[in-house]
């Protein structure tokens, strides 16, 4: 069998066990990543008519009257609850408590008029996915969660739809997500980017440049304010700094100002959209991240206030609460419930109940119809809950005309029943996850790896391998065939049928293989150990939240049995028979010293990696570092420190990669490659410390800096672009010294016969008269040829990464880039010293030991180069395996 064929046999094999690992893992994201679907039905007026009132005998209004005129929401991002709420007994002093008083000075002092609750959010708590459930009333399901970076519009219906279709004029400022999830609705808009923004208060400044002279017109009817200055200071410095303390401020002054300005006709609401975590960060479901705040407020309102002393609401009832308040209807999906006490207002106190329960009937009879509707299309409800609904919905409905006012109360307790046990019932199934589907997908994977791992530890004879990769492409066609079969019929299980088919593959070619002997206790059986509890590990939510520590213990235990077990097994038969036993011996000891020397190293690096985590929520006895923080967070006592360790480790970074090349001879001559590899990397480093110097400034809204802060990251992308461009283009980075120019022959321009024609040129003059020594040609570069574009792509990939990273976390990447160049060099001693042949010397602990690296790092930004390098090492593992 040609070179040729069996390299095209391995990528067949490669192409085909992939793919079908990626079908596997398709079926079980089916599962995993469950939707909800989406009825694009709107409500419209002439859906529920409340036929006791004028307006609706008139025309002018639907559902119910309504009981403002008009609103004005105010939108902080990332306002959570402590952050507005007032505590009179605080001890300890922190920048972000105690710092918007204008909220208790409100319920204070105008206790029917104002009140402040928690307001609970639903994961994921991205801004765009809460904008969506706060103009809808739906629920979110997980994976609107990698949504949250394309605001597409929405399709669903919404309140802001239906104020235009109302005829309220709307009017928006702030974050410009609105106008890619409403283009088109507003009357007027004052937007401003969300992500592309230098400083904090460029955004909210803009905002309130223009809210009061909007207040002060006649031609809106809503005014919605979306203020991003708390996100992005949390993002950048955390909550507990100085600048949140200023931002909090801002917004309570702002708040005091509008609440001062608004007719009696109007109602004010102040509210987030989620919280953050004590870095500042959020996205997830913990407690710090879903509880945000809400505070309403009217001068005109009517409520008695110990009915809210310690209520939460949901955010989805928000949407219900400010549609029935403005008389327009609520949107067809919503599952929230309206706050009722809002809807009491000083002219309709007298009425107060019936109009409270009016309007808890209409949302009654919008959320079942929406269920009616889902469960019609084929979705299904729990039988016993569904039952319930439907019981609790005609004890609503009947009698509703003649109800007596002692049985307004049960009237309204059994509607806010029913409402709880809907929204509980949707939960339930847009967070269930399928199973079945899960579990096939998983088997499927399982038993593609089974294979994968037969046909490396099988040793395939190679004039077998025809049968086995056409056996293979033609099963891996059919179970594709089946799966979008399965895709297009709905039919279950097609997870289960595609693992068995595989299994009878490996069984039908059993005789193909031959006998697999792996040894209990060799270094392979203890690599297959760790990958196969991680795996099992990934399963308990304990193992998740401590992986960290796990994945510390298990790359040291790994490159500990790298080191040790060159010891233990010595293969002195090695390929060149020209060695003599004393410089074998020496050799030996030489590569020991550098496995156990290796050793010492890793582990230092891997301990002093720790010290550049990030704490997750869920790990309670963690203490945020301020490694994290940006320069601009940190106190000025700390500034220098920080910014001359980080340009340190950038130098060090820059510099070892390229040292390594010069000890390998690859930074001789003149080629493109080479110039490249010395100039860019010291350009992006200086390009990145004075990105890290201008980070420093204090930025003003008016400041000049802003605008060149962007520009030394530009360039860098450009130049790391540009290069990795002309090394793939002409990646050699060796240089020929011939002793006569005139008795070399040429060497090929094209790359990939460089270096075929050097060792031509090698063996044609070792072969002349010996005589003419000086004839010799002397390359530098030629034994690393391969692996010196590799290591210059990195370094190029690594300013870039450290660019991201931040300066708090380049002394990390250095200690992470030493550790995995330490990892690859005991790989490479352990593979010396114990490869039985050449086509062997990657061994399956290798591939762990990089995988657990790559995993270790994900703590540390790090991760990108590594799986790389992870992705390489398993390309290798398999081509060297099957012959290449």
């Amino acid at each position: 069998m040609g070179v040729f064929e069996k390299q095209g046999n391995v990528i067949v094999i490669v192409i085909c066990i992939g793919e079908l690992f990626i079908v596997g893992l398709l079926i079980f994201s089916n599962g995993f990543l469950l939707t909800r679907q989406v009825i694009e039905k709107n409500s419209t007026c002439e859906d529920y008519l409340d036929s006791q009132t004028e307006q609706t005998k008139n025309g002018t209004e639907c559902w119910v009257p309504p009981t403002y005129k008009r609103a004005v929401i105010i939108l902080i991002d990332a306002l959570r609850y402590d952050f507005a709420a007032y505590n009179d007994s605080l001890t300890e002093d922190k920048f972000y408590l105690n710092k918007m008083p204008v909220f208790n000075r409100l319920v204070q002092s105008k206790p029917r008029q104002a009140v402040l609750l928690p307001f609970i959010a639903d994961a994921p708590t991205t801004t765009m996915q809460r904008l969506k459930g706060l103009t809808t009333g739906s629920l979110p399901t997980f994976i609107d969660a990698g949504n949250n970076f394309a605001s597409e519009e929405i399709s669903e219906d919404n309140l802001i739809d239906q104020l235009v279709k109302c005829g309220k004029k709307v009017t928006i400022m702030g974050d410009d997500t609105w106008d890619g999830l409403f283009p088109r609705r507003f009357h007027r808009s004052f937007l401003y980017p969300s992500f592309n923004v230098m400083d904090l208060h460029t955004v909210d400044n803009g905002i309130i440049s223009h809210l009061d002279e909007e207040m002060r017109r006649d031609d809106w009817d809503v005014i919605v304010a979306h203020f991003l200055g708390v996100d992005h200071c949390g993002h950048r410095y955390g909550p507990n700094h100085p600048e949140m303390e200023a931002k909090l401020k801002q917004m309570s002054d702002l708040v005091g100002n509008v609440a001062k300005k608004i007719d009696d006709d109007t109602i004010l609401f102040v509210l987030g959209d989620h919280g953050m975590t004590r870095t500042g960060d959020h996205g997830g479901d913990s407690l710090e991240e879903i509880t945000s705040a809400l505070f309403v407020y009217s001068p005109m309102m009517n409520i008695p206030r110990q009915k809210f002393s310690s209520v939460s609401v949901a955010q989805v009832d928000f949407i219900p609460t400010v549609s029935l308040a403005l008389g327009v209807p609520i949107p067809y999906s919503n599952l929230g419930t309206v706050l009722d006490n809002i809807l009491v207002t000083v002219n309709n106190r007298q009425n107060g109940g019936m109009h409270q329960l009016r309007a808890l009937v209409i949302n009654v009879q919008q959320v079942h119809r929406y269920l009616k509707h889902y469960k019609e299309l084929g979705n299904d409800f729990s039988e016993d809950a569904w039952q319930k609904l439907e019981v609790l919905s005609g004890q609503i409905l009947n009698g509703f005309d003649e109800i007596d006012e002692l049985l307004l109360s049960k009237k309204k307790q059994i509607c806010v029943e029913y409402l709880s046990l809907a929204k509980i019932m949707c939960e339930d199934i847009w967070a269930k996850f399928s199973v079945l589907e899960m579990g096939g997908g998983m088997l499927i994977m399982a038993t593609v790896l089974l294979l994968g791992g037969i046909l490396i530890a099988g040793h395939v004879a190679c004039n077998e391998k025809a049968n086995i990769v056409q056996g293979i492409l033609y099963m891996t066609i059919a179970i594709n065939m089946f799966y979008v079969l399965s895709v297009y019929t709905k039919i279950s299980g097609f997870g289960y049928v595609s693992s068995l088919v595989v299994v009878m593959f490996i069984y039908v070619n059993r005789n193909t293989f031959n006998k697999i002997s792996i040894k209990v206790f060799s270094s392979e059986s203890v690599s297959f150990v760790i990958i196969l509890l991680m795996c099992i590990g990934s399963f308990s939510n304990s193992y998740v939240v401590v992986e960290n520590y796990v994945v510390s213990y298990l790359l040291l235990s790994v490159v500990m049995v790298l080191a040790f077990s060159s010891f233990v097994k010595q293969n002195k038969s090695k390929s060149n028979a020209a060695l003599s036993g004393k410089l074998i011996k020496w050799t030996s000891n030489y590569c020991g010293f550098i496995c156990v020397s290796s050793l010492l190293v890793v582990s230092a690096c891997v301990r002093a990696g720790s010290w550049f985590w990030k704490c997750r929520e869920e790990q309670s006895w963690c203490t945020p570092s301020e490694i994290h923080t940006t320069m601009a967070g940190l106190p000025h006592t700390s500034r220098n420190w920080r910014y001359f360790t980080s340009l340190f480790s950038l130098i060090l970074i820059s510099w070892l990669p390229r040292q390594w090349l010069v000890m390998c001879g690859n930074m001789n001559g003149s080629k493109i490659g080479i110039f490249i590899t010395k100039t860019i990397p010291v350009l992006c480093s200086i390009l990145i410390a004075g990105h890290w110097a201008l980070q420093a400034v204090p930025l003003s809204p008016n400041s000049p800096i802003k605008i060149y802060v962007v520009i030394p990251p530009l360039v860098t992308y450009a130049l790391v672009l540009l290069s990795i461009i002309f090394i793939f283009i002409a990646p050699l980075m060796v240089y020929e010294v011939p002793p006569s120019r005139t008795e070399i022959s040429s060497v090929s321009d094209n790359p990939y016969m460089c270096i075929p024609q050097l060792y031509h040129s090698l063996k044609a003059k070792y072969g002349t008269d010996g005589s003419k020594k000086q004839n010799i040609p002397i390359v530098y570069g030629l034994a690393t040829a391969l692996s010196a574009p590799m290591i210059s792509v990195v370094t190029f990939v690594l300013m870039i990464v450290v660019l991201l990273a931040g300066d708090g976390l380049s002394p990390g990447i250095l200690i992470l880039m030493i550790a995995t160049a330490t990892c690859i060099l005991v790989q490479a001693a352990s593979a010396w010293m114990n490869a039985e042949k050449l086509g062997r010397t990657i061994k399956y602990v290798y591939l762990t030991c990089n995988f657990l690296l790559c995993t270790y790092c994900q703590n540390s930004w790090f991760h990108c180069v590594i799986i790389n390098d992870s992705l390489i090492v398993s390309t290798l593992i398999l081509s060297s395996e099957f012959g290449v």
